[in-house]
């Protein structure tokens, strides 16, 4: 297909995704809906529940007791939470920091005491040494660019030392993370033989419960009604996966067209500025980005 085609082609799919995704937006809307009603049975269900414990008296105090167990583990589980936050947002700024440390590394291209001793090296023969011109001009530009190194690689050292540092603090965090989490295991224990107890009252409960087994149904009914929209919803997606599978390859072949005529562009203003360059000896500021790009003349 020429790149006209292979436009309309990559239209056409684009159309089928955006009318697939039309549909997955109403069966969406359909959804909500059920899941409205869903969330009416659900209240009604788990008011009826709360009823019950106003009948079951004997069990109250350790539903008291067991709710105020829950309670303080959701605490914990708080402090828990921002301290897991804490400590992966600090693992997070270790792993970027060794990523910049290593990307310094690489462009630094060598120790600290291997750059002194080159730089120290160059350094000794530009003064003492007779050199020519020209070599004592490249011996200059290199030892500007190991003083550059230089001072990456002292970037780098920085950036090790604040890692260090942060892997001492979030060893500190890991350990009041562990004491919490024995915390809350041993509360939640607590917590657990009190709901227990509780339970075996509760199946001395009979009417109520059947009410709530009643709304339940409806729950399940009303699920019934929604899993073939949401199996439709997964369906329609999987169509649209493989559609944007198709317009891959078409996206890579408009990509190489527009290349290679990228790169024809770029041979003609090489040929251009190789003109240029025979019939006046000198060329354009625009001409010399060219010849420099391709390689076809050098400063050296």
């Amino acid at each position: 297909m020429n790149e006209r085609e292979l436009k309309r082609r990559v239209n056409d799919l684009r159309h089928e995704i955006e009318k697939r995704e039309k549909d997955i937006r109403h069966l969406y809307h359909e959804i909500d809906i059920y899941k409205k009603e869903v969330d009416e049975l659900r209240l009604k269900r788990d008011q009826i529940k709360e009823s019950i414990k106003i009948y079951l008296e004997e069990a109250r105090l350790f539903l008291n007791k067991r709710d105020e167990l829950n309670k303080e583990v959701a605490e914990l589980k708080k402090k828990r939470k921002k301290l897991g936050d804490k400590i992966r947002k600090l693992s997070e700024e270790i792993r970027n920091k060794k990523i910049k440390r290593d990307e310094l590394n690489k462009d630094a291209r060598g120790t600290k005491e291997i750059l002194m001793e080159s730089y120290e090296e160059k350094l000794k023969r530009i003064l003492e040494d007779e050199i020519p011109l020209r070599d004592e001009i490249r011996i200059f530009n290199k030892i500007f660019e190991i003083r550059e190194r230089l001072r990456i690689v002292e970037k780098a050292d920085d950036m090790h030392e604040k890692i260090s540092r942060d892997y001492e603090k979030i060893q500190k965090l890991n350990k009041n993370f562990d004491n919490l989490c024995k915390k809350i295991r041993s509360i939640a224990e607590k917590s657990q033989e009190s709901h227990e107890r509780a339970m075996r009252i509760y199946h001395e409960v009979d009417l109520l419960r059947r009410k709530s087994r009643e709304y339940h149904k409806k729950l399940i009914e009303k699920y019934g009604l929604m899993n073939p929209l949401r199996d439709r919803v997964t369906l329609i997606k999987s169509e649209i996966t493989e559609i944007r599978k198709k317009l891959e390859p078409l996206n890579k072949e408009l990509k190489r067209i527009r290349h290679e005529r990228e790169a024809k562009r770029r041979e003609r203003d090489a040929t251009k500025a190789r003109e240029n360059l025979q019939k006046r000896g000198r060329v354009s500021i625009d001409d010399l980005r060219v010849l420099l790009e391709r390689g076809e003349i050098s400063f050296e």
